[in-house]
């Protein structure tokens, strides 16, 4: 199990969960008030926070020779701008399936969308396919969490339960970032260790070999 350092694998993560619940809590406000520029602008910017947060994170964790970290900084750019720019399509067409087809309509919509997502950010961090993630268990646990925070959100929001569906959200956005930033975590640990046994490995072969070489062996 890989170990988490609060100030560096959560703080940057709560960061980036205050900056994703502001922003989508405030976006749901404006679009109900039918306020859209303001809506997307505050999403926009609080995806501009979460995003910030999570590429600091990455380039002090992550082995500057591997994965993101090694691209060229404009590469790095376009890549979060995308990123950014399909979340926040993810959103949209999620509160259109909710208001036009329901909850559960919803919920499959935003969680076969967000695994997209989230498979995509994990790819283009760690370098390898996107495949990989869509069918790993612990993304798709993630993306779970945020989906059924977001439910309930929705949920709570239309009856009139605030609280509820402040939590609700909050709950979800902090799970699906502690979570995604344990997965993210390179394997500095296993691949030292790997590296130990086998050096280990190695001495431990080399020895009999110098017994069987000395004079007193028997032929």
């Amino acid at each position: 199990m890989k170990q988490v350092n609060f100030k560096q694998d959560v703080v940057p993560f709560l960061i980036a969960t205050i900056g994703e619940f502001i922003a989508l809590h405030y976006w749901l406000v404006y679009m109900d008030s039918e306020q859209f520029v303001s809506a997307n602008l505050l999403l926009w910017l609080g995806f501009a926070i979460e995003r910030t947060a999570v590429v600091i994170w990455v380039r002090r964790v992550h082995n500057p020779q591997a994965g993101f970290v090694n691209l060229p900084m404009l590469k790095q750019v376009i890549g979060v701008a995308l990123i950014t720019l399909s979340e926040i399509l993810v959103w949209i067409a999620w509160l259109w399936v909710v208001t036009k087809y329901g909850h559960l309509a919803g919920a499959i919509t935003l969680y076969i969308l967000m695994l997209g997502e989230h498979s995509m950010e994990m790819s283009l961090i760690k370098a390898r396919p996107i495949n990989v993630y869509l069918i790993n268990g612990r993304v798709n646990f993630f993306t779970l969490m945020e989906t059924l925070g977001a439910v309930g959100w929705m949920y709570f929001h239309q009856q009139g339960q605030d609280g509820w569906a402040v939590a609700s959200l909050l709950i979800g956005l902090s799970i699906e970032h502690i979570l995604q930033g344990r997965e993210l975590k390179p394997e500095e640990n296993l691949t030292q260790k790997h590296t130990e046994e086998t050096q280990e490995a190695l001495v431990e072969g080399l020895v009999p070999n110098k017994q069987s070489s000395s004079p007193d062996s028997p032929n």
